[in-house]
């Protein structure tokens, strides 16, 4: 046994999802992510450079 005790998750790993209608309001949430991480818009350009 460890003499410590380890967290078996944390706080992130349990955030709520955000539940949408259809693939459009997902896809449009994936978007809004994917541009404030600072990610590229276009994935076919990432793969072609």
């Amino acid at each position: 046994m460890l003499s410590f005790e380890t967290p078996l998750i944390n706080d992130e790993d349990v955030d709520i999802p955000i539940c949408v209608l259809n693939a459009d309001e997902a896809i449009e949430i994936i978007r809004q992510h994917r541009q404030a991480c600072g990610f590229s818009e276009n994935l076919q350009q990432a793969k072609e450079a």
